[in-house]
Order: C-alpha cells, then sequence, then structure tokens
C-alpha cells in the first residue's frame, strides 16, 4: 500500500511581492517549487523547482496577469511539476509475473496558496482533485489556501467574447493537431494556437508543422531545475488546458479546441490495467469546464471536436502526405535520435496510429510509418524484426506491443463476430451507441489494415 506524499508549493517572488501590495510584473521565467513530504518547516529549499515564462503569459494580457488566472497557471505548473518529480514505480516482484506488473498509484496532496476565494471553495477543491485523479489514475487531493492581498482581488472573467476570434486551439506535432488546423480551416473558425515548450525546445518536425500549416502559435517555455524522476505525466492535459483558458480569458474568446480522438480520449478499447492517456477524456473536460464557468465564473470552455472520430477519420481531414509524415504520435521520440523516424511503431498510440494511415486515403509503405516495420514483424511466433527501437521498460518493449495488439485484436474480432449485447458484457464502456459505433468503425478499420498487411506478411492473418 502507497504511503501518501504531502507537498507543500511555494509560489515564486512575483506572488510574494503581489501579496504584499509591491508587485510589479516582471518579463522571463518564474520558478514554483515544492517540498516533498514536508514537516513543520515548510521554509526549507525546495526539493524541485519548475520555471513557466511569465513574460509570455504577461504579453496576452498587455498588462497585470490576473489573480484568478495567476493562481490557476501556477497550480497545474506545479501539479505537472510534482508529477514529474514523484516516481510512479512498477508494481511488481518476485512473486509477479512481467506480463501482470503495472504502474503504482501514487497518494498526493498539494498544498498550494493561493489568492482567488472562487479557487478555495469545497467544490472547486473537489473539481480539481477529482480531475487531476482522473487524469493521473492517482489520488490526488489538492488544499487550496486563500492568502490575504493587499489590494483588491482581479479576475479573468468576462461577459461578452471577442467579435474576430473564435477559439484557442492546442498545437503540437501530433497527427490530431494537424487534422485540427484542417478542421478549423474547413468550418472557417478563426482560431489562435498555443504550444508548450517542456525546456528542449519544440523541435524541427513542430516547426515544420508550422510551416507546412501555416500557424504561428503562441509558446509558453517550461523548464525543469532538477532532474525529473517520472516519464508518463499524464497530467500534462490540464496543464495545456490552462495556458490555453489564459490566453483565451486574455483575449476574450469563447471556446478552447483540444483535439484528440475519440478511441484515445475515452480510452475503452484496453482494459484498464493498461495505464495510458486520459489528457483529453471526456470525463476530464466535463469537470475543468465546471471549474471554469462555475467556479472561476470565465466565459469560455474546451471542446474536443474529434470525440466522435476515429484516427482514420482525422487522417482524411489532413491537407497532404507531407503533413502525415511529419507528425508524431509516439511519446517516445525524444528518445530515439539514432533513427530517421520518430515513431517507434511498437506503443499503443503508434498502434492507433500505423491501423489509421494503413486504411486512410493515403498510400504510405509500413516502412515509412515506424521505425518497426509490420511488415518485418512474425505475428504468429510473436516476434519482431531486427531493426527496432530500443526497448523502455513498459511502453514500447516486445512483450508490451503483443499484449497490446493482442487485446485491440480481441475487441475487434468481438465486435466483427458478435452480437452488441455480448460486446458490451465484456466491454461495458461501449454501453452507449455513439461509443459502440465509434469503436465498430474502428474494427473495420483494423480488419482492413490487417488484410492490407497480410498480401506481404501472412503472419498479419493471425490477428483477424
Amino acid at each position: 500500500m502507497s504511503t501518501t506524499e504531502r507537498v507543500y508549493i511555494q509560489r515564486g517572488d512575483e506572488f510574494e511581492a503581489r501579496r504584499d501590495g509591491t508587485y510589479s510584473e516582471t518579463s522571463g521565467m518564474t520558478s514554483v517549487g515544492s517540498i516533498v513530504s514536508y514537516t513543520s518547516d515548510r521554509q526549507s529549499d525546495c526539493d524541485f523547482q519548475i520555471k513557466y515564462d511569465l513574460a509570455e503569459l504577461r504579453n496576452q494580457f498587455s498588462g497585470e496577469i490576473p489573480d484568478d488566472v495567476l493562481d490557476l497557471i501556477e497550480i497545474a505548473v506545479a501539479t505537472f511539476g510534482v508529477d514529474r518529480y514523484l516516481e510512479r514505480r512498477i508494481i511488481a516482484g518476485t512473486e509477479v509475473d512481467d506480463s501482470d506488473a503495472r504502474l503504482n498509484t501514487r497518494s498526493i496532496v498539494i498544498r498550494v496558496p493561493v489568492f482567488s476565494d472562487s479557487l478555495t471553495t469545497p467544490r472547486a477543491q473537489e473539481l480539481l482533485s477529482t480531475m487531476v485523479s482522473h487524469m493521473t489514475y492517482d489520488i490526488v487531493q489538492f488544499d487550496l489556501v486563500q492568502h490575504p492581498k493587499a489590494t483588491t482581488q482581479t479576475s479573468g472573467s468576462f461577459d461578452t467574447p471577442t467579435p474576430t476570434t473564435d477559439a484557442v486551439s492546442l498545437f503540437s506535432d501530433g497527427l490530431d493537431s494537424a487534422g485540427g488546423v484542417n478542421q478549423n480551416q474547413a468550418e472557417n473558425i478563426d482560431s489562435e494556437y498555443v504550444s508548450l515548450n517542456y525546456g528542449n525546445g519544440l523541435g524541427s518536425r513542430h516547426k515544420q508543422l508550422q510551416r507546412l500549416l501555416d500557424v504561428s502559435p503562441s509558446v509558453f517555455q517550461l523548464d525543469y531545475e532538477e532532474e525529473t524522476n517520472e516519464y508518463t505525466t499524464f497530467s500534462r492535459g490540464f496543464l495545456h488546458w490552462v495556458f490555453a483558458a489564459a490566453t483565451a480569458t486574455a483575449q476574450r474568446i469563447p471556446e478552447i479546441r483540444a483535439f484528440e480522438t475519440g478511441l484515445m480520449a475515452r480510452f475503452a478499447i484496453l482494459n484498464e490495467g493498461w495505464h495510458t492517456t486520459r489528457t483529453v477524456s471526456p470525463v476530464a473536460i466535463n469537470l475543468f469546464n465546471t471549474l471554469l464557468t462555475e467556479e472561476l465564473n470565465w466565459n469560455t470552455t474546451v471542446r474536443n471536436p474529434f470525440l466522435n472520430d476515429t484516427k482514420r477519420e482525422v487522417v482524411n481531414r489532413i491537407s497532404n502526405e507531407s503533413v502525415i509524415r511529419t507528425t508524431v504520435s509516439c511519446p517516445h521520440h525524444g528518445r530515439q535520435g539514432q533513427y530517421n523516424l520518430a515513431n517507434c511503431g511498437q506503443c499503443v498510440p503508434c498502434i492507433i496510429r500505423t491501423i489509421a494511415i494503413l486504411t486512410s486515403n493515403f498510400d504510405i509503405p509500413t516502412q515509412d510509418l515506424s521505425i518497426c516495420d509490420w511488415n518485418g514483424i512474425d505475428f504468429k511466433t510473436r516476434e519482431l524484426p531486427d531493426r527496432t527501437p530500443y526497448e523502455l521498460p513498459h511502453r514500447n518493449d516486445r512483450d508490451t506491443f503483443f499484449l497490446a495488439l493482442g487485446e485491440i485484436a480481441h475487441l475487434c474480432r468481438l465486435i466483427r463476430d458478435k452480437d452488441a449485447s455480448t460486446v458490451v458484457t465484456e466491454y461495458p464502456q461501449l454501453a452507449s451507441e455513439p461509443i459502440y459505433d465509434l469503436h465498430s468503425r474502428f474494427a473495420a478499420e483494423f480488419t482492413r489494415a490487417f488484410e492490407k498487411i497480410q498480401k506481404q506478411n501472412p503472419s498479419a492473418g493471425a490477428l483477424l
């Protein structure tokens, strides 16, 4: 049973000066740090610090950042820092088979000083705690403590949206993000774009996509002061939403667009033992929107236009093949610099991506899709080709790939061969008709993809 980690967040100098009434907004990077498993001595040195670019945030408001915006930004930054700092560990041991190993559920209390009384209500704290716990698969409790402020509280709420801009859209180097740009164009949506840079630069692919799609995002910079211990970082969706929401309040924009296909956003396709993204989960979106509109009175909400789409349907919205070849779905691509391709081909996001592209309107050879060429896999004996990325524990190794692929194949065969009531008995998450229809379309795409692979690789028939 895991112990509870208690984290006291130390806000930056800007918070202290604003509290004392001597605040003068500065530019550059500002630090948010914390003490982990703190004692009564909360003024000791931080165990970790994470910085974000205050200057870009100030530019959005053309002046002083409202108190509740600053509070929510630094809550999200601190949460992401805690998520990166506290190692999740693997539940395993001498009596646990490797195939049964699962990521640990952490128990974390995060105490944050804030100015806004809207964030200290029991409901606001419950909304935050429930949302981040859902996203991270952890038990996270926020303890938000109001600090007195020398001047009157300021708020990012607005009543009348701007007449010129329709949305703020999150922009990354992924397929869904690229499809989102084309979707905005198709709907004549005038959108601002927001990107986050986690300290190492946005990378050549992100910059290339900016050129190909003709977008110029506002970029918010984050840097880590200490070594990070955890790579899952499921809280990143909260971080992205908050910076987009701050941009929306600054420019009085009513909608935030977070593009993620319904298959990955809902993630009913694998059982709960598979820890993967809930960064655009509809449950989390609803909780965040309730916090924004009912607790903070901000007149903006997050929406996922791709909630009812498969990845293939999104790929077919993309304007040209160069965009698809440039995008990255793989969370491991930063560690694969020795290869020309960025997508490993073995993790769950790469599995969904490969199926989508193989069944799309674009004719891209399998060897150009990922480092691990599916035409070289023996699906019957479960052997990978020689050219595969080096193994990352519990993510894109051989066992994880075949376990995930086998479970996806099982669901797709079940949908293909059995009636809906039988499928829903085993996968109750699919009980809703629209969700069932979404997964039925994906099952058909899975079958078409492996029939296509089978023409050059007969072992692919083992999954059909």
